[in-house]
């Protein structure tokens, strides 16, 4: 257990060290969030046509549609440019670990290479988000006061289960070119032999990053001056939520590499050596 402590806590140590040294790694996520937000005010400039035609009726029938057809479309889309900027992060940080210069363009174009699999794999996201949202409806309904909670929490515990035994998912794209479903396999049986890394990582490190927040929060409640720190608040869970996307994926990556033996000749420049061996 506290050889697993020991790893993990140098695996976060050298993550944060890799992130440090190459900052152009944070470009990924913001490309991410950038094309969904151009995403976004497309479909909303397409759909506005249709919300000024016909009678009131059809007005609020075609308001309607364009609202469920516009929300399942970006539940696809979200997910999909998240792991199109991630398979391509986690691939320039194996670059990195070769002791080459992380590239945006090489990054994307690989990316682009595995494109089909991205495409499935945020499908795959798709489908799981429609099942979470339609038993917490059914929980919704039929749950009543106790059974609300009870079914909620079930939920959540099985989301966080899927979302720990698919944590490798996104490296193994990257450096595997498989398609979801062998991606999952893979992950599982990878997290059978690195489990308590990756829960120490992935979890406790982003937790951490979390609690960042908490001080900004707190500064609102300062009379008269508390809401000039609003500004403040936003911009820190903008720039905390970008640095633990960056972190999860970078951990994850270097947790890959470690578990797999993959080449990573520069890696002790960010790694303990011990660790490496």
């Amino acid at each position: 257990m506290f050889e697993t402590l020991e790893r993990s806590w140098k695996l976060i140590k050298g993550s944060f060290k890799l992130i440090a040294a190459n900052p152009s790694l944070f470009v990924f996520p913001i490309l991410s969030f950038l094309c969904f937000l151009v995403f976004l005010f497309l479909v909303i400039a397409l759909a506005l046509p249709t919300l000024f035609i016909g009678t009131e009726e059809q007005i609020a029938a075609n308001f309607q549609t364009v609202v469920i057809f516009g929300f399942f479309l970006l539940l696809f889309v979200s997910p999909f440019f998240g792991t199109f900027f991630a398979v391509a992060l986690s691939y320039e940080t194996g670059e990195v670990l070769k002791g080459h210069k992380p590239s945006i363009m090489r990054g994307i174009k690989h990316s682009l290479k595995n494109f089909k699999e991205i495409v499935l794999w945020a499908l795959t996201l798709f489908f799981i988000n429609i099942i979470q949202m339609i038993l917490r409806r059914l929980v919704e309904k039929y749950g009543g006061g106790l059974g609300r909670v009870v079914g909620n929490t079930i939920i959540d515990i099985l989301m966080a289960g899927w979302g720990f035994v698919t944590a490798f998912v996104v490296p193994i794209m990257a450096f595997e070119d498989t398609n979801p479903f062998d991606s999952m396999k893979k992950s599982f049986q990878l997290l059978k032999h690195t489990w308590g890394e990756t829960l120490v990582g992935y979890v406790g490190a982003g937790s951490v990053l979390g609690l960042l927040l908490i001080p900004l929060f707190l500064l609102l409640f300062v009379p008269i001056i508390g809401i000039f720190f609003l500004p403040i608040l936003i911009l820190g869970a903008i720039l905390i939520s970008l640095l633990t996307q960056v972190f999860n994926t970078v951990f994850m990556t270097a947790l890959y590499l470690y578990a797999t033996d993959k080449d990573s000749k520069n890696a002790e420049k960010y790694f303990d050596k011990e660790l490496i061996e």
